[in-house]
């Protein structure tokens, strides 16, 4: 276009960014602050062109300049404040979503579905129920919001993460026609992660019947877990040729589901032998393989597939696919030690525990309140009281688990009296059991 002396439109650099938004982090990204470059020099400050640069940069994690390229420009639209709403809530950045809805708000714009699309998953993340309810009520009170199967599946999402499960059934039940198959999986996902899992099986069944809709893999990795935890679904091995004649066998997400099926029925080598066949694993297979052989008893088997995760190589998805060399070690994250820690404990392998508590440490894990707690149980195994209870005085949040297991470690040292004197401690602060927590 260039060569033939053409000069490009907004649109056409519209069009760039949206492709640039497709490819690899660093190959988009060079690509897209040439365009970026090119506008300012071409003083292109229309609108459609500053959200297509907040979209393309958003897209490819570079949140601060989509924010600064908002806070550049100050003819917005509906569509800027969507777009950089969106932008926090996918990067996990959901305080300023919220605070920009607000801000959108005061400025005289009335949310619309995508607005609230957005939203809502900050208010699920962050377990914000009454702010969840105020948008509710806003859907509520609104007849373009009516049917709105993605603004349902935000809301659904929203109420089963704050444990509010029937709540959440209420608005799957409330879109009576064309429901989308992000609403289904909303429902799935919620009714399995708060341990609903005959509920779960029994709406897959009516999916299944009733909508016309096949499961992708979103709706396996809901629906694999509630097999294999559900009791009254015997024939639990089934599912794998399900997932093969739907043609997701493939998928990592279901392998990943599968592999966490065969190990808690005490089929690791099944387990084992689908890790094998993935074409690319990622953090969640290694972790899904680690806490199999802990499930199974393998406790040492558990250690060995840490040292091997940790020096496996992967290659950077992120990017340019022309750049097959670059290579990458996984790193374990707060998941893996929170897994891999009661090996350590049943082993009595305290000089292999201390040695996950110091890469804690040096990766700022140790805060998280699921790795402090792993720790605190391990310590207590150990025959370490002193270390336990040193890590749970040090812990900025604790919760029942975190209480249950230093008053357990009291107990398994004859230390009657401070436990009872701990779990006073615990009902005074407040700490209350919340179904699904283990």
């Amino acid at each position: 276009m260039g060569l033939e002396k053409f000069e490009p439109s907004s649109f056409t650099l519209v069009s760039l960014l949206l492709a640039c938004s497709n490819l690899s982090r660093s190959h988009g990204l060079t690509i897209g602050k040439q365009v970026h470059g090119y506008s300012l020099r071409v003083d292109d400050r229309k609108t459609f062109t500053n959200n297509a640069l907040m979209a393309m940069y958003s897209k490819l994690g570079r949140v601060d300049d989509a924010k600064a390229i908002f806070e550049w420009f100050t003819n917005r639209d509906m569509v800027s404040w969507n777009t950089i709403i969106s932008s926090f809530s996918q990067n996990d950045r959901f305080y300023e979503a919220l605070e920009c809805l607000s801000f959108m708000i005061v400025e005289g714009f009335k949310p619309d579905g995508v607005t609230i699309s957005s939203a809502l998953p900050a208010c699920s993340h962050l377990e914000l129920l009454d702010v969840g309810r105020e948008l509710h009520a806003y859907v509520l009170g609104n007849d373009d919001f009516t049917g709105n199967s993605f603004v349902a599946s935000a809301l659904v999402d929203m109420y089963c993460n704050c444990k509010k499960v029937v709540s959440g059934r209420r608005v799957f039940d409330n879109v009576m026609v064309d429901r989308k198959l992000g609403l289904w999986n909303a429902m799935l996902a919620g009714y399995t992660q708060n341990g609903f899992y005959k509920e779960a099986l029994i709406l897959f069944m009516k999916m299944a019947v009733v909508s016309g809709l096949f499961p992708n893999p979103t709706t396996m990795a809901s629906v694999l877990p509630a097999c294999v935890h559900c009791e009254a679904f015997a024939d639990k091995e089934v599912m794998h040729g399900y997932v093969i004649k739907l043609g997701l066998g493939r998928d990592r997400y279901v392998q990943n589901a599968l592999m966490d099926l065969y190990s808690r029925i005490g089929k690791i080598d099944n387990s084992k032998y689908i890790f094998g066949t993935m074409e690319s694993g990622d953090i969640v297979s290694w972790n899904t393989m680690i806490t199999g052989y802990v499930v199974c008893g393998y406790y040492e088997d558990a250690l060995i597939w840490l040292r091997e995760m940790q020096i496996a190589e992967r290659k950077d998805e992120e990017k340019d696919d022309l750049d097959n060399n670059t290579m990458f070690l996984f790193k374990p994250n707060s998941i893996t030690l929170m897994t891999v820690l009661p090996s350590c404990a049943a082993l009595a392998a305290l000089s292999k525990g201390k040695e996950i508590h110091a890469y804690a440490i040096r990766n700022v894990l140790e805060s998280d309140v699921a790795v402090g707690s792993a720790l605190v149980d391990m310590y207590g195994k150990c025959g370490c009281l002193n270390l336990a209870r040193r890590v749970f005085d040090s812990m900025p949040t604790r919760n029942v688990i975190t209480w249950n297991v230093i008053i357990m470690a009291y107990g398994m040292h004859g230390k009657g009296e401070e436990a009872l004197e701990l779990f006073r401690r615990m009902v005074a602060a407040g700490a209350s059991y919340r179904r699904g927590e283990a």
